[in-house]
C-alpha cells in the first residue's frame, strides 16, 4: 500500500498504520467525490500536522564584474516558499531573475518547527543559458525539490527531507 500522506510503500497487513508518518491505512466503501473530498482534508489536515510550519530560504549572492574580475558585493537571503504554499505536487517560484551559466550550488536552510536546517545543492542549470529563477517543489514523499529555471526548461536538485514530527 503506498501511504496517501507521505508515499511511503508497506504492507498494511504486516505492520497496520504507516511506518514512516503514522497515517492508519483507509479503505474507501465508495468512490464518490464526497468520500474523496472527505480523504482529502483528512490527508491534508495530518500532512499539516505532521509537517508543522516550515520555511525555505535560498542565500543569493551578488557579484560584480570587472573586465579582469568577478567580485562579490554581498548576500541576501530569500524566503522562497513557507508551508501554507506547498503541497505535493505544487511548485512556487521566485520573481527574482539570476544570470546562471555554469554548475550552480544552491545555499539555503529550512527552518522548521524552530530548528534551522542548513542545505547545499549543487545543480547544473537547464541547458539554455540565461536568466532563470528559483523554485521548490514538494515531492510525494513530503521532501523539498529546489527548481532553476523557467517555462522553457527546469533543472530539479536532489530531494532535501524535512522533519517528521511524533504524532501522538
Amino acid at each position: 500500500m503506498k501511504c496517501c500522506v507521505c508515499g511511503s510503500e508497506y504492507d498494511e497487513h504486516a505492520v497496520g498504520a504507516c511506518p514512516r508518518c503514522g497515517f492508519p491505512p483507509i479503505l474507501l466503501t465508495d468512490d464518490s467525490p464526497e468520500t474523496r473530498e472527505a480523504l482529502q482534508r483528512t490527508v491534508e489536515e495530518y500532512r499539516k500536522q505532521l509537517l508543522g510550519e516550515f520555511k525555505v530560504y535560498i542565500t543569493a549572492y551578488a557579484y560584480e564584474k570587472t573586465l579582469s574580475e568577478l567580485t562579490e558585493k554581498g548576500e541576501q537571503r530569500i524566503l522562497l516558499a513557507e508551508s501554507g504554499q506547498l503541497a505535493p505536487g505544487t511548485e512556487i517560484w521566485s520573481e527574482l531573475a539570476f544570470e546562471i551559466s555554469e554548475e550552480l550550488l544552491l545555499q539555503g536552510e529550512i527552518e522548521q518547527n524552530g530548528e534551522d536546517r542548513p542545505f547545499s545543492l549543487r545543480m547544473d542549470p537547464p541547458a539554455q543559458s540565461g536568466r532563470w529563477r528559483l523554485g521548490a517543489r514538494m515531492d510525494d514523499r513530503l521532501r523539498i525539490v529546489m527548481l532553476v529555471g523557467g517555462p522553457e526548461a527546469v533543472s530539479v536538485s536532489e530531494p532535501v527531507a524535512l522533519t517528521l514530527r511524533a504524532l501522538s
